[in-house]
């Protein structure tokens, strides 16, 4: 009985003393530099990080200072924080990568694409499966998260100050904290309101009554946004009403402008590089004069309800909000 004592005794210190080397800043180090190698071969993602912390008891682990990049662009990370810490799902003692919560401190978003259409956004085709992997995340919170999307491409950027991401697999909500601004070519709206239900199950957003209020329109957001898979794609329906005449402002540089509102239901679905979009639109008024003399030009004016239904193609952040 004594020695089965003692070697009680020898285990608990062994388990201890192997507690507290595992903590140590030495091996922190190593294993911050194993998990970076690991991710870079099954991903194709580079993580830098500042320091590695973690706590085996507690399931948890914290990066500070970090920014992620693709593989094929070091130099342009899409994400970067001062501080992300994770606690791991009990299911991951099992060798599965799974998060019941992931806390995102001060975090920015950076998304860029080129004229030739290269993004800095990991690539499918770059993992070794060719299709992402699914993120088993039960909650995620980013409170004041700062969004950057530079699109040269099609001459766009989108600039979001502050947004609040509180999201999870049964409930979630999205909502902007100062206004966001629109920018395509020489023109640009500001976004004043975007506030709803987001959920997250791993591969795809769904959208629930989101509202957004911008200079031209106030519309409802309702759909899915496939994210991690390998072709992603939307299924998105906006609902709402717009001011022609500031509208009308994107597309006509001089000239008088036509005035009334418009309800419109548009349903986009599709891969990303080319949805197609229905669009319904009535009105019960629109007016329209042309020319330099309003009162010698002929005159545009309906007062009863108009009806369009249309189908477009067009690539993803080309329709102003």
């Amino acid at each position: 009985m004594k020695r089965l004592a003692l070697v009680a005794g020898a285990v608990v210190v062994a388990i201890a003393l192997f507690v507290l080397v595992v903590h140590t800043p030495a091996v922190r180090r190593m294993v911050l530099r194993y998990t970076i190698a690991e991710v870079r071969r099954r991903y194709a993602i580079r993580i830098e990080a500042a320091r590695l912390d973690y706590n085996l008891a507690a399931l948890t682990i914290g990066l500070a200072q970090v920014r992620i990049a693709a593989d094929r662009t070091p130099d342009l990370p899409f994400f970067e924080a001062d501080y992300v810490q994770a606690a791991l799902a009990t299911r991951a003692l099992g060798g599965m990568v799974a998060f019941d919560e992931i806390a995102v401190t001060n975090g920015r978003l950076r998304v860029v694409r080129d004229r030739d259409g290269r993004m800095n956004l990991p690539d499918s085709s770059d993992t070794p499966s060719g299709d992402p992997a699914q993120l088993n995340i039960a909650h995620l919170s980013a409170p004041r998260l700062l969004v950057d999307v530079q699109d040269a491409q099609n001459d766009l950027s989108l600039a979001v100050p502050g947004i609040t991401l509180d999201i999870g697999r049964a409930q979630g909500r999205v909502a902007l904290n100062a206004p966001a601004t629109l920018s395509i070519g020489n023109k640009q709206t500001r976004i004043s309101t975007l506030d709803g239900g987001v959920l997250f199950d791993g591969r795809a957003l769904t959208l629930t009554a989101v509202s957004l209020r911008s200079d031209e329109t106030s519309l409802q957001l309702d759909g899915d946004v496939s994210l991690l898979v390998r072709d992603p794609a939307i299924d998105l329906r906006a609902r709402g009403t717009a001011d022609v005449e500031r509208l009308a402002r994107w597309a006509i540089e001089n000239g008088e402008l036509p005035r009334g509102t418009i309800a419109f239901d548009a349903h986009a679905t599709g891969a990303f590089a080319n949805p197609v979009a229905e669009l319904r639109v009535t009105s019960t008024e629109l007016n329209w004069t042309s020319g330099a003399d309003s009162l010698a030009s002929p005159k545009l004016q309906s007062r009863a309800e108009t009806k369009m239904i249309s189908t477009v193609h067009t690539p993803i952040f080309a329709i102003p909000v």
